[in-house]
């Protein structure tokens, strides 16, 4: 990764800066994949990159979101939100910005989807705002339709977080439990394919799942197991929401861990 770094293509220095920042946050360093991005904020800057600037942008605008340092998510999104005006670039701002409660931005984002072209593409990225924009007014039989039917829309190797996600927050911990598990149970989607804005999915989707499990039974317990091994030399921060599901290992068999 790091020859990837000193590469003079823009593409795979760009590629290896956000491969390491994903890697960082999947052990939860979360501090050191913030200054991954920082340093390629700069680096695309110098160089006048303003759509791989705003990508970094809105991925460490993400890492303090998954921090609640909701001024900074919000600054970095809306620094983000002014380069990248396709569909999948207004989707993945509009996203973010309708998580930290800038409404009135998510729904412009929206509107501009919609002045597009339209075709399947289109279509997902409009219920999937849609569907985030529902979910963060608490309109959660809307969102959850909106965000089924973007789920429909998706392509195979596509992740359906914001499904699980959306689950959650309306209450639905069955249904959220097991989507998260399909998350967790296939990592690949997460790791080899990288059109997702959000840094540490996979860990992010275990934690949740583990939050969300009762009575856990084996292969639950080596979620918790292959957890606790990511993120064994994790930022203080990180290392407190592991302990905050520690009390899952109490009903493992000790010989996973």
């Amino acid at each position: 990764m790091s020859a990837l770094a000193s590469s003079q293509s823009e593409e795979w220095h760009n590629r290896s800066l956000v491969s390491l920042a994903n890697f960082l946050a999947e052990l939860g360093r979360i501090n050191e994949a913030s200054f991954v991005l920082e340093q390629g904020i700069a680096h695309d800057h110098s160089r006048g990159q303003n759509a791989l600037e705003s990508d970094k942008k809105l991925r460490l605008a993400y890492l303090h979101y998954q921090e609640n340092k909701l001024e900074l998510a919000r600054q970095y999104a809306l620094d983000a939100s002014t380069s990248d005006r396709s569909a999948a670039g207004l989707l993945a701002t509009g996203t973010l910005l309708a998580r930290v409660g800038l409404i009135s931005e998510a729904k412009a984002a929206l509107a501009q989807i919609l002045s597009g072209p339209s075709f399947q593409r289109t279509e997902f990225a409009i219920y999937r705002l849609r569907g985030e924009i529902d979910l963060t007014q608490g309109n959660f039989q809307s969102a959850i339709s909106n965000l089924n039917q973007a789920a429909r829309l998706a392509r195979p190797r596509e992740r359906d977080d914001y499904l699980a996600r959306a689950l959650r927050v309306a209450g639905r911990n069955d249904a959220a439990r097991q989507a998260y598990k399909n998350l967790v149970d296939h990592p690949a989607r997460i790791w080899l394919y990288g059109d997702s804005s959000i840094p540490g999915l996979w860990a992010a989707s275990a934690t949740q799942f583990l939050r969300l499990v009762e009575q856990p039974e084996r292969e639950d317990c080596r979620v918790l197991a292959d957890l606790v091994h990511f993120r064994h030399d994790a930022d203080h921060e990180e290392a407190a929401s592991i302990d905050d599901i520690h009390y899952n290992v109490q009903s493992c068999p000790t010989r996973i861990f």
